[in-house]
């Protein structure tokens, strides 16, 4: 569109040019002619139509003018260096255009002219040839093709110049995006210290991710901390609990009430313990604990543990594993554990006699881990907010959980660079975990 309209522009002001130019040269043509019909008509006032015809000649031997041509009408008789005259009856007070055919001394001529009557025999004519006009036109039409083929080279060079522009202010931003999309929210667009609307809208960006930060900052050290910090008490009180429960001297209805409050004390720590858990993979600082472990043999133990809890409720556990050991980058303990969220949530929303399916495979891009099963699955509009805190489908929402379980998977991969990915298993859901090959 840009290129278009910047052709247009350029190839209208040429055409401007062109059409002011060829006016001009009509309207010397027109004076020249102009001034010599203004001294016929003086001869005119004081000799006569025969001093008109009298002094014809000598004007045009004076001016010396070839493209000049003047010729009297008087009783079928033309004076003058006019061979032919003009047909028709034409209107003295406009501007005509006539062709001068071959003539022994002169060759075909295109003349712009006046016709002036002298009086009720006679006619006066005075033109002049077009020549210089067609020269006009003939150059400035090859200027003109010559300048729209600039034009288009112009506007081209322009057009690839703007768009090389927007692209590489654009790739900064969109660098800046992928990578705090990715978990790196310390990232910010380097400033080249310009005065123009892409530096301020850097710096913009970098000011609204720094008070993002802040935000995110602000609210993960008050829920971690209160993690932290009520944790160590909660277990002192869920161990006095359990204590006075297992007395034999206390009630039976106090003693169950006294397990239903251990019972809800768990279920408070095992929140706290996840949240201190999703914190830790969000902390940059978990990357310097990294170290190269083999992923299947990880998972093979992992695999091991649950697969009589899995017998127990009837799901076979079918794996569909690689024979050779991959070896990967990353935190051993937090990706065992999110291979425990993705088994746990079969368990719970996967109904009994169905399979899970585990797969383990390596390319040379990538490692993909995928735990499927057959159960309702999760609804497409719902996917993109399961991975947040404290989430919780509607279907789930009486079932045991704290809405942590998949948070901590996908925070987990971003630590890693990887991918959570929720997929239709068709019937359930297939959940796959993609780690880059480093």
């Amino acid at each position: 569109m840009l290129f278009v309209v910047l052709c247009m522009v350029i190839t209208s002001l040429r055409l401007v040019t062109y059409s002011n130019s060829i006016n001009s040269a009509y309207h010397d043509i027109q004076l020249i002619v102009s001034v010599h019909i203004d001294e016929l008509n003086d001869v005119l006032a004081a000799d006569g139509v025969k001093g008109v015809i009298q002094r014809l000649p000598v004007m045009l031997r004076e001016s010396g003018d070839v493209h000049l041509y003047m010729g009297v009408r008087a009783a079928g008789e033309i004076t003058g260096n006019l061979h032919v005259w003009p047909k028709g009856d034409l209107n003295s007070h406009r501007w005509w255009r006539m062709t001068l055919p071959y003539y022994p001394a002169q060759a075909e001529t295109d003349i712009y002219f006046r016709l002036i009557p002298l009086d009720a025999n006679t006619q006066l004519l005075v033109g002049y040839d077009l020549q210089g006009v067609e020269l006009i036109r003939k150059t400035l039409g090859n200027v003109l093709l010559d300048n729209a083929v600039l034009s288009v080279v112009l506007s081209l060079t322009l057009v690839f110049l703007m768009l090389w522009m927007l692209n590489r202010h654009l790739q900064r931003y969109n660098h800046v995006c992928e990578q705090v999309m990715e978990g790196n929210l310390d990232y910010r667009i380097r400033l080249h210290g310009h005065s123009d609307q892409f530096e301020k809208l850097s710096g913009n960006i970098n000011r609204m991710l720094d008070w993002n930060c802040v935000l995110l900052d602000t609210v993960k050290d008050t829920s971690n901390a209160i993690a932290h910090d009520m944790r160590t008490p909660l277990s002192r009180l869920r161990l006095q609990l359990r204590s006075m429960a297992e007395t034999q001297e206390q009630p039976e209805k106090l003693r169950e009430e006294l397990q239903g409050a251990v019972a809800q004390l768990d279920y408070m720590v095992t929140l706290f313990d996840n949240i201190l858990k999703i914190a830790k993979a969000e902390s940059k600082e978990a990357r310097t604990l990294f170290e190269y472990f083999d992923l299947r043999a990880l998972v093979e133990d992992v695999l091991d543990l649950y697969e009589s809890v899995l017998e127990e409720k009837n799901k076979p556990l079918l794996r569909h594993m690689t024979g050779q050991s991959i070896h990967l980058l990353g935190d051993r303990h937090l990706i065992g554990q999110s291979l425990v969220n993705l088994l746990e949530n079969t368990l719970k929303y996967s109904p009994p006699e169905t399979p899970v399916d585990v797969f383990l495979h390596a390319s040379a891009q990538e490692i993909s881990l995928q735990v499927a099963d057959r159960g309702a699955g999760i609804a497409p509009e719902l996917r993109e907010k399961v991975t947040g805190r404290f989430f919780r489908a509607d279907k789930s929402r009486h079932s045991e959980g704290v809405g942590l379980g998949l948070c901590l998977v996908n925070a987990v991969m971003i630590l890693h660079g990887g991918r959570l990915s929720l997929l239709d298993n068709n019937p359930g859901l297939r959940v796959e975990l993609s780690f880059p090959r480093k």
